[in-house]
């Protein structure tokens, strides 16, 4: 919860160690979810791996997330995730 509302850069850093390397799935989405909501273009990285996640909500969340970002790199992603799933 207080890495999702500071603005400092090194939060940024953690949530993505967290996202990626974190065990517990509840933990990990509302991790993924923060960083969707940061829309830091530090976080696409780790988002695009998490869309190859075995857990089904972990990729649903990352993809969610990543709708988020305006960048045009998301779109392709979310694109190949569609015709995984």
């Amino acid at each position: 919860y207080a890495l999702d509302r500071t603005n400092l850069p090194e939060a940024v850093d953690l949530l993505v160690e967290a996202a990626t390397k974190g065990t517990a799935i509840d933990f990990r989405i509302g991790v993924i979810n923060t960083l969707g909501r940061k829309k830091d273009s530090r976080a696409i990285a780790a988002l695009q791996e998490c869309l190859s996640d075995p857990s089904v909500e972990i990729r649903l969340a990352a993809a969610e997330s990543l709708a988020n970002f305006p960048e045009s790199s998301t779109d392709a992603m979310l694109q190949q995730v569609a015709k995984q799933e």
